[in-house]
């Protein structure tokens, strides 16, 4: 298949989707019980073994360990039904709030 086409990566993209759905669910569920908070981050390509891509690309692993991090610290009071891209902006892909 042609990864120019946008069929390509469609397992990826779907299961990417699913886990995204299930970070939402499962907060939704959590925080009625007040027990913890959860929430998802993608690191974007990351220079790793993964694919020649990623190699390629050169980001720095320890930036998306470091937000891993950060979100398994947060406070009692910080955000849930979160998900957290890294890329040349990090971005909140859904509002806690809301």
């Amino acid at each position: 298949m042609d990864h120019d086409t946008h069929g390509a990566f469609a397992a990826y993209r779907s299961s990417k989707a699913a886990l995204n759905a299930l970070t939402i669910f499962y907060a939704q569920e959590l925080a009625a019980q007040g027990s913890m908070k959860v929430n998802a981050l993608a690191p974007g390509l990351r220079a790793s073994h993964l694919n020649s891509r990623a190699a390629e690309h050169g980001g720095d692993p320890a930036v998306a360990a470091a937000a891993a991090v950060r979100l398994a610290l947060l406070d009692d009071d910080g955000p849930t039904r979160c998900l957290l891209l890294l890329g040349q902006q990090h971005r909140v892909l859904v509002n806690p709030d809301a």
